[in-house]
């Protein structure tokens, strides 16, 4: 060190004087549908299900042609190699099948190697985009930070527009008063005392210069006020219908598969978490749903008709068992659906 500190901070800061395995390396960027692809693949890996069973998904829900390579093709092309470029319908079918937001697929890694500062809003050549400002054929332009990218997600950031159509939207489809999420501190606005209690001025709000607080502090104020915290919290929840769970009985004319989908999502589960429960796939789970019986039924062979039908009860029973149903009513329903398909 030479004693000259900001002559000493430029050396400390210049990578090139440093051993290779010192730098810091150089920022990769993905583009968005290759953010659609990492997180395809973190959401097949974390639910554990194989390639075939999202393809098998994929085809039904899309209706277009996918197979064990071509998912694995779409999952691999993150990391490098030729993009896939997935439509709006793609990602629909992708937050259907993995029961997540279709927010959820645009989200960039948290890993610190990927999108440290932007988000392509195409491919580059290794993912290395030429970030100098001076060359005319910069790709400058088709970059977005991620701060931006993440507000235009609607994570943090809700325009009135968007604000007044999804209140609307909930208010006619879900029944439910909707709140934008707010990103604040608890207590950043309100000026602490030590001892946890409030300052409050003559005209009875609080004081105007806001006091930190200590994490003792906070404790106490939590402790102090936890009860009737947590009592105003549950009668808001109930006030929005989260805490009521009212049974679901089948309407005049609803179909087996519509019967047991809005049992599903009144129990607040997944399609995965049912699979691991009863030990049937996702992909006839979901054919039970969408009412696709032909694929419970489906018998190569056609030697046993007898066999089929207790497959494809057996499995409405116990999907119908699993959300709260009669496993009885809905299969006798389902055998009337059937019409005696399964005995020719």
């Amino acid at each position: 060190m030479s004693g000259d500190v900001e002559r000493d901070a430029e050396r400390l800061n210049d990578e090139s004087r440093y051993p290779e395995h010192l730098r810091t390396p150089p920022e990769k960027v993905l583009s968005a549908n290759q953010l659609v692809a990492f997180n395809m693949w973190r959401a097949r890996r974390a639910s554990a299900w194989s390639q075939q069973e999202v393809a098998e998904l994929l085809e039904m829900y899309t209706g277009r042609s996918w197979s064990n390579a071509s998912v694995s093709a779409a999952e691999r092309s993150w990391q490098g190699g030729r993009p896939r470029k997935f439509d709006a319908n793609e990602i629909l079918a992708l937050s259907k099948i993995f029961d997540e937001p279709i927010a959820f697929f645009l989200l960039p890694p948290e890993d610190a190697r990927w999108n440290r500062s932007n988000v392509g809003m195409r491919e580059f050549p290794d993912e290395h985009p030429n970030m100098n400002p001076e060359d005319k054929n910069s790709d400058l332009m088709g970059l977005i930070p991620v701060a931006d990218y993440i507000g235009s997600l609607g994570l943090y950031k809700i325009t009135p527009g968007m604000e007044f159509r999804i209140q609307e939207l909930a208010l006619r489809h879900l029944g439910l008063s909707w709140t934008p999420p707010k990103w604040k501190m608890p207590f950043k606005h309100t000026p602490v005392r030590p001892g946890g209690t409030i300052e409050w001025n003559s005209s009875g709000e609080p004081d105007d210069e806001p006091t930190s607080l200590t994490e003792e502090q906070l404790s106490k104020v939590i402790e102090k006020h936890a009860e009737r915290i947590a009592r105003d919290v549950a009668v808001e929840l109930d006030r929005m219908g989260y805490l009521r769970k009212t049974p679901v009985s089948p309407s005049p004319g609803e179909e087996v598969g519509a019967i047991i989908r809005r049992a599903r999502v009144n129990a607040d589960t997944s399609l995965g978490e049912i699979a691991k429960r009863t030990g049937i796939s996702v992909y006839h789970l979901a054919a039970v749903e969408d009412g696709n019986f032909a694929q419970l039924e489906w018998d190569p062979d056609k030697k046993d008709p007898q066999a089929r039908l207790r497959r494809a009860t057996d499995i409405v029973g116990k999907f119908a068992e699993a959300v709260g149903l009669d496993p009885e009513t809905i299969v006798e329903q389902y055998l009337a659906e059937s019409n005696g398909r399964l005995t020719q």
